[in-house]
């Protein structure tokens, strides 16, 4: 099963089930949120991912009781084109994060 953003205590990279391990980022150091939520380069820094991964802007699932985006409280719910773009655009909010997930494996560059 992939690894799903936490509802609480949500890392960047450093706790279990945090935004780097449900995208499958292959960087250890050097981790950009923007890069993370988007896919882009941000001061140099382009994370890359794993083959059943891809930016947070390209979950297939997303939410949890702590999400801030509208219509997503409630955990596994089909993420929604205007998700996508609040969490690939700025302010890069990891809350937006929560409960993300990629299901179908894959992702890419926010193309949806």
């Amino acid at each position: 099963m992939p690894s799903v953003v936490a509802n609480t205590n949500v890392g960047l990279s450093v706790t279990s089930n945090s935004i780097a391990e449900a995208c499958e980022c292959q960087e250890s150091t050097n981790i950009s949120l923007k890069s993370l939520c988007d896919g882009s380069t941000s001061d140099g820094i382009r994370n890359t991912f794993g083959s059943g991964g891809g930016s947070a802007n390209d979950f297939e699932k997303l939410g949890g009781s702590n999400n801030p985006i509208s219509g997503f409280s409630s955990g596994d719910t089909d993420i929604t084109t205007a998700a996508a773009t609040l969490i690939g655009n700025a302010p890069y909010k990891m809350s937006n994060c929560i409960g993300g997930q990629h299901v179908a494996g894959g992702g890419g560059g926010g193309g949806r």
